[in-house]
């Protein structure tokens, strides 16, 4: 193999993520799509429901008006006159003739709206013999623009932003498992060019066993990709349920959603885009482009805050808090991440706590060590080192219980990035049946 082979690795890697990107593309406008014919589908439906609702009415109306007044004579006039009592949301015409079927002629219309899309003669029927006929047509049917084009362009936009998050994180792994495969093959043959055939092929053996280790750790990423689409799957499933829901009902209502109904759908999108935001970060953190706009402020007074605003949650479960350590601990750092980051552990350590959740702050070394305690059930010592992996939720948590994560198990492994982001790291210490102790150490001053 030759340095342009290995070369090749990479710009075939770029190819190919430039098709997986196009088909990402495609995937997300197919979306879009279904979304749209469905959603145009039902409008149909209710249009052919309110096409018969108005020739029966139109019909009933003009049967009305001859039994009561003997015949056609000043129907125009009425028509004109309550032609506004039909409440329908669309463009409608109304065309009423007199006589039978080998001859009649028209005697009144009225009609909302410019175009005549024609519709079925209902016979009008007194005594039992047709004196006339009614036709009626409905030219369109008003529904709001958003339920027409904006939810099929932002279900094409959740899948596509999704699917870009997942393969970037995807790409970057695979990209440097290439990129390091390409140097050592590069290297090898840049120092063993004057080998023999016979060592040479020794060599090559031992690197065939190494390029089996990369193959054996890509079916681990493989295996890691799908069960990432499985629980973001299972993630967005309830949001989007919801909200199919609400525009399901406004759709055979007819009816404009109510403000109650506009703040579901409201705070299903907040989700969604907490979703979409914690995935983004998390996938900054750890390629090291976190943005981070830093300035001095108290660690202690950030942890109170924290404190105060979870600590609602906990009174209810008669869940005591408390801070001990440095009474003024000042850091440099990015306020807004640190403060994440408490609000994770924290609120994580209400959720486990059964009396007591303690922060404690002290000074180590030039760094200030946060940790923070709970007395609820602890974690077990084979899921310790896996606590701060991405989208790991714990034993408990997949069999119905109440584990260590929530969601999509993104939480613990925010803290980490963050932390490591500050040049800091995050760790845990834990017994089960002990409650948990998560000890996070960050400099207090690193440029």
């Amino acid at each position: 193999m030759t340095g342009a082979q290995t070369d090749g690795l990479t710009s075939g890697r770029g190819r190919n993520g430039l098709a997986k990107r196009l088909r990402l593309v495609a995937i997300s406008i197919a979306a879009a799509l279904l979304t749209g014919w469905i959603v145009q589908f039902v409008l149909l439906g209710m249009e052919s429901r309110e096409r018969e609702r108005a020739e029966l009415y139109w019909n009933g109306y003009a049967v009305m008006f001859v039994e009561l007044n003997g015949g056609f004579d000043g129907l125009q006039e009425r028509l004109v006159r309550d032609g506004y009592v039909y409440g329908a949301d669309s463009d409608f015409a109304v065309r009423i003739y007199a006589g039978d079927d080998d001859h009649y002629e028209k005697v009144a219309e009225v009609s909302r709206g410019d175009k005549w899309s024609g519709g079925r003669k209902l016979p009008v029927m007194i005594g039992g013999r047709i004196v006339g006929y009614t036709e009626t047509s409905i030219t369109s049917f008003g529904h709001s623009w958003f339920i027409k084009f904006v939810v099929p362009c932002m279900t094409g936009l959740v899948v596509l932003t999704c699917g870009l998050i997942l393969q970037h994180k995807l790409n970057r792994t695979e990209d440097q498992a290439g990129r390091r495969l390409a140097e050592e093959l590069k290297t090898y043959m840049a120092q063993h060019r004057h080998l023999p055939v016979d060592s040479g092929e020794r060599d090559w053996t031992s690197l065939k066993g190494e390029v089996g280790d990369l193959m054996r750790r890509n079916q681990q990423l493989e295996t890691v990709r799908t069960t990432m689409v499985a629980d973001i799957a299972h993630e967005l499933r309830t949001p989007i349920a919801i909200m199919r829901a609400t525009l399901d009902h406004a759709l055979q209502s007819g009816a404009p959603l109510a403000p109650d109904k506009l703040a579901v759908l409201h705070d299903e999108t907040l989700r969604l885009s907490r979703l979409v935001r914690d995935l983004q970060e998390l996938a900054l953190a750890e390629s090291g482009h976190l943005p981070l706009f830093k300035s001095w402020f108290s660690m202690t007074e950030l942890a109170e805050e924290v404190l105060e605003t979870l600590s609602a949650a906990g009174e209810e479960r008669g869940i005591r808090h408390d801070i001990t350590g440095l009474p003024d601990a000042t850091m440099y750092g990015d306020r807004g991440r640190i403060k994440q980051l408490l609000i994770n552990l924290v609120g994580n350590a209400f959720r486990h706590a059964q009396s007591l959740v303690t922060v404690d702050l002290a000074l180590a070394g030039g760094s200030i060590q946060l940790t923070v305690s709970d007395d609820g059930p602890g974690i077990e010592e084979e899921e310790l080192e896996r606590v701060f992996d991405r989208f790991y939720r714990g034993t408990e948590t997949a069999k119905g219980g109440r584990g260590r994560g929530t969601g999509l198990g993104l939480g613990l492994a925010i803290v980490r990035e963050f932390a490591r982001a500050h040049g800091g790291e995050a760790a845990v210490r834990s017994r089960y049946g002990e409650g948990a102790s998560f000890v996070v150490t960050l400099p207090v001053m690193k440029e």
